[in-house]
């Protein structure tokens, strides 16, 4: 904790005394990442998902972005399937790491994870994580967090899935790997994608009803108001009178967001007949289709 006090205070005190050799250096590290930075925000000062954190601990998926030995690596990919004391040690970790986070912001002390609250100023507040990863370690989180509650938000499987690949394909090819390589990791990834997709609902349907939910994305952004209050009620979370003032002006700012970023599956040597097999539960539930996935990406966004 003491290392990110620091940190902070260097990097605000050379913002604040030197703006333009600050902007020098983000626009420097933006050149460098290229391409990458415009599939996905990324950057010092930009905050990103904390399942970066295991991978210290050599538990994290991420870490096939840097090599991609699928095969070999299939553990990083299927933590719930691990030995139980090695998810324990590892969720013991993780634990310790969110709550230093937490003492580092003012909410509770190291060693606390704060219980759910309305995320009001004056009361207890929840602690949020948004971790697409961490669809693998469901059950351990459950289990390490028994008051966890689980919102999985779900999209277009024919969207998401080649927009994830493109962005592994630029880190591999960034790499110098071979494009035999790339090609059987891709394919490889994509079946992985397909299994995180069913293994959310095998996992989901174990919990109480009260400790999950389940959200569209096409809901959310139709009406991120409703949506919002949806899961509330269905988590049994209250909303505070300056929550519900907040979600408003979130619906009254509402903008268009357009995108370049469009791919197809094809592009990778999978097939919409592949996924509507693998995925043919979810499709019938939510009426994917990949005629849905927009020539142009242009859509409702928050």
């Amino acid at each position: 904790m003491v290392q990110k006090r620091i940190l902070r205070a260097l990097f605000r005190t050379w913002a604040r005394l030197l703006p333009r050799s600050f902007q020098r250096a983000k626009d420097w590290e933006g050149r460098q990442l290229g391409s990458l930075k415009a599939q996905r925000p990324i950057g010092i000062d930009d905050p990103d998902e904390d399942d970066f954190l295991l991978m210290i601990p050599f538990a994290s998926p991420v870490i096939t972005a840097l090599f991609p030995y699928m095969e070999e690596l299939e553990e990083l990919a299927r933590f719930d399937q691990r030995p139980e004391a090695a998810r324990r040690g590892i969720m013991g970790m993780y634990r310790q790491c969110v709550s230093r986070q937490l003492a580092f912001h003012g909410v509770g002390k190291a060693g606390d994870v704060g219980r759910a609250g309305d995320g009001g100023e004056a009361g207890p507040r929840t602690f949020l994580s948004k971790n697409p990863s961490f669809v693998a370690r469901i059950r351990s989180l459950g289990e390490e967090f028994p008051d966890a509650k689980f919102i999985y938000l779900i999209r277009n499987p024919y969207e998401t899935i080649p927009s994830l690949l493109k962005l592994l394909n630029t880190v591999w090819t960034g790499l110098g790997l071979e494009s035999d390589h790339i090609e059987s990791s891709t394919r490889q990834l994509a079946r992985g994608c397909m299994e995180d997709y069913n293994y959310a609902f095998e996992e989901l349907r174990k919990l109480p009803d009260e400790r999950y939910a389940v959200v569209s994305y096409t809901d959310l952004v139709a009406d991120p108001k409703a949506t919002v209050e949806k899961v509330y009620d269905r988590l049994n979370l209250s909303i505070s009178p300056d929550f519900e003032r907040r979600l408003a002006a979130e619906r009254s700012r509402q903008k268009r967001y357009h995108s370049s970023n469009v791919y197809s599956l094809e592009e990778f040597g999978v097939s919409p007949e592949e996924v509507a097999e693998r995925l043919s539960d979810l499709i019938a539930r939510f009426g994917f289709r990949p005629e849905d996935v927009p020539e142009n990406e242009t859509r409702e966004m928050l």
